[in-house]
């Protein structure tokens, strides 16, 4: 059960909102997973800016949806790679 559910307005609910949108500013193509999704990422999109991301992404939800669980699984010869949720 993800712990965010506070108004639409909160902090939290922005913060969520402002991290999320500029992950998928990136997402090339999404997969639904029997437990969950996959995320696209093309290796050429600013990677440094990409990780960071990323990165941000994971740390908060899983601040907030401890159940969660994520992998980063790479694409042979590293043309893209997949963000499992």
């Amino acid at each position: 059960m993800c712990t965010l559910r506070r108004p639409h307005n909160s902090p939290m609910a922005l913060r969520r909102q402002m991290v999320v949108s500029k992950l998928f500013k990136y997402v090339k193509e999404i997969q639904k997973l029997d437990d969950g999704y996959a995320l696209r990422f093309h290796r050429s999109d600013d990677p440094e800016d990409l990780i960071g991301i990323i990165a941000d992404y994971i740390v908060f939800e899983s601040l907030n949806s401890p159940q969660l669980t994520f992998a980063l699984v790479e694409e042979p010869q590293a043309k893209a790679f997949w963000l499992q949720v």
